[in-house]
């Protein structure tokens, strides 16, 4: 599990995925508290982390929580949103965190 000391402060997106992944958030909040930890995050993270986080921004900043709102092919829905998450959670876990 993530050490809340870990220089690399990525605790609170693990929690935030983690509670994504299980249930007790759904995507708009998900995405919402996203943008959050990453606005209050001062650390600058290079490879591996970097790239993780990175593509998790792009699936946030691409949900579109109306369907009727979705009309670019790259606009995500829920699912989708619920894959990036389950993608990045895997890949940070790969890393040991």
């Amino acid at each position: 599990m993530t050490d809340p000391d870990d220089p690399l402060q990525l605790g609170g997106y693990v929690a935030l995925l983690d509670d994504f992944l299980a249930g007790r958030i759904g995507a708009t909040e998900f995405d919402l508290e996203f943008f959050q930890v990453l606005a209050k995050d001062r650390v600058l993270r290079g490879d591996p982390w970097y790239p993780i986080l990175q593509d998790l921004f792009y699936a946030c900043e691409d949900y579109v929580i109306e369907p009727e709102l979705r009309t670019e092919p790259s606009d995500l829905d829920e699912a989708q949103l619920l894959d990036a998450a389950r993608t990045a959670r895997a890949r940070l876990a790969a890393l040991g965190v």
